[in-house]
């Protein structure tokens, strides 16, 4: 019998999501079906692997807060005739909240000009309180406790942007490092901005990647913060160190810009080095499938959709290989 004739045609078809070259010859019955499936990892929310969610009175569903997230922002107010700081740097820690959100739990503030010290508070949360995150910043509920009790402490974020807006009007420059998270903890919404982050990044040129206040010190500064236990954030540390990051960028724009090619190039080399590592694998894979299908007698082929390429096996990839004429070119092997 001639192998041309046993199979007559390749479909494509796609069986709950997985994508299958299935041989459309009327033997079909009399071979196996190999699928090659990943196996479902279980949700993070509840650790089962079933279709939805299982039901629990302690379920943090994390509710979507979309719709009314920023029903509470307002503008910074306009300038006055009461005189404001020209620059200030800002930075807050933040709880969790069952929404999903961050309720700031206390506010540094400087002046970003002399560096004197402007705010430097407690801000016990009127919001429910899921994740303290401690282990980030060490603030604990008892902290917070004691600080209401004692009148150290203000009224959740309404307290806190009344607090700023002492200082500030919409002429002020806020100074901050990922400071997006400090201004919607405090439903702020500011037109001049000088966030550290966003500067190192635009210099640098690559835009997905953002370093951190930490890597900035250390790499612009060189200087070490959150050298505490377990790497805890100081509010008050991290503000000088913004504070001190953004100067150094300003003033010395040669040695910044000298660091930002040099974390560009090797940016780049780690890309190209990710490319290299990707395309090694997926030629691994692609061996590894061309010997199952050599291996047995199945007659389809089900590649996972979930696949890291989400690739399909076509016939047309592997005809030659294994001694079948090519769909195209009509080659065959065996004729040599």
């Amino acid at each position: 019998m001639q192998l041309a004739e046993s199979v007559t045609s390749i479909q494509e078809n796609e069986i709950n999501g997985y994508v299958l070259l299935q041989n459309a010859s009327t033997s079909i019955d009399a071979h196996n079906i190999k699928i090659l499936q990943i196996e479902k990892k279980p949700y993070k929310c509840c650790g089962t692997k079933g279709k939805g969610c299982r039901t629990s009175p302690t379920h943090d569903f994390q509710l979507s807060l979309r719709a009314i997230k920023h029903k509470d922002f307002r503008k910074t107010p306009a300038a006055s005739g009461e005189p404001k700081f020209r620059a200030v740097t800002v930075d807050c820690e933040m709880a969790g909240t069952s929404g999903g959100t961050g309720e700031v739990v206390m506010l540094c503030v400087i002046d970003y000009i002399t560096g004197a010290v402007l705010l430097h508070r407690f801000v016990c949360p009127r919001e429910k309180i899921t994740q303290m995150r401690s282990s980030i910043h060490g603030i604990s509920k008892s902290t917070l406790d004691n600080a209401n009790l004692q009148g150290q402490a203000l009224s959740g974020w309404e307290g806190a942007r009344s607090e700023l807006w002492k200082y500030i009007d919409d002429h002020t420059i806020l100074v901050g490092h990922a400071l997006q998270h400090d201004l919607d903890a405090l439903r702020i919404i500011h037109p001049r901005i000088v966030d550290s982050g966003i500067l190192s990044r635009n210099a640098v040129g690559i835009r997905r990647i953002q370093w951190g206040l930490q890597t900035l010190c250390s790499e612009l500064l060189n200087i070490k913060i959150r050298n505490k236990k377990g790497g805890i954030h100081d509010c008050f540390e991290d503000v000088l160190a913004t504070r001190d990051v953004v100067l150094s960028c300003t003033r010395d724009k040669r040695a910044f810009q000298t660091w930002a090619e040099r974390k560009r190039s090797e940016e780049l080399h780690l890309q190209k080095e990710r490319e290299r590592m990707r395309q090694e694998k997926e030629d691994e894979r692609a061996r590894k499938d061309l010997l199952r299908v050599g291996g047995g007698s199945s007659n389809r082929i089900c590649l996972s959709p979930n696949d890291e390429d989400e690739e399909i096996l076509r016939w047309s990839d592997i005809a030659e290989d294994l001694g079948w004429p090519h769909p195209d070119t009509g080659y065959d092997p065996w004729s040599d």
